[in-house]
């Protein structure tokens, strides 16, 4: 499999947890709830949590949060400094959450701004040295938590998961 789409589809899958808290705290005051959409709801839940809690073990060592390594992905695999417009729409977050995630992440030397060659109003983030050399140790670290959580599933099922996580992501 693929790491770019499982990482591509754990992003939209990011979004769909929004959706999906607002969900539960309305279900319970609807009277045409289905069981079967509450065992979705309950469902997602748990592997939320059992994603975060896996890759937040594997991370613990590098002094690092799953949405510090989202963002340093990001940016690694485009290879280019990105705007703040880029990495929240990236991250599925505001600006302002993702200005403060920056702030952060550049007093640890981990990312750094600079001025947008095209745009003197703007700038625009990238990894800094340090923060390339970490996002290899954690992108190291990533996939071992994914290749865990998929091993109970077989290679078909596993794109049957993104093939399904993907379309619901992407259902308006």
């Amino acid at each position: 499999m693929e790491y770019q789409d499982f990482s591509h589809a754990v992003g939209k899958f990011a979004l769909a947890n929004i959706a999906l808290d607002m969900y539960s705290l309305y279900m319970n005051e609807c009277d045409d709830t289905s069981p079967l959409e509450e065992q979705f709801v309950e469902t997602f839940h748990r592997l939320r949590s059992k994603l975060l809690a896996n890759l937040s073990s594997y991370l613990r060592g590098y002094d690092l949060t799953p949405v510090h390594v989202w963002l340093m992905l990001q940016l690694d695999e485009a290879q280019k400094p990105l705007s703040f417009s880029q990495l929240a729409e990236a991250l599925y977050t505001s600006r302002s959450n993702l200005t403060q995630l920056v702030d952060r992440m550049e007093s640890d030397h981990l990312v750094r701004r600079v001025p947008n060659p095209d745009d003197r109003r703007s700038v625009l983030v990238e990894l800094t040295p340090d923060g390339q050399k970490r996002t290899k140790e954690a992108r190291c670290a990533h996939n071992q938590s994914v290749r865990e959580l998929l091993s109970v599933l077989t290679e078909a099922e596993q794109h049957a998961l993104i093939h399904y996580l993907s379309k619901l992501c992407e259902n308006r």
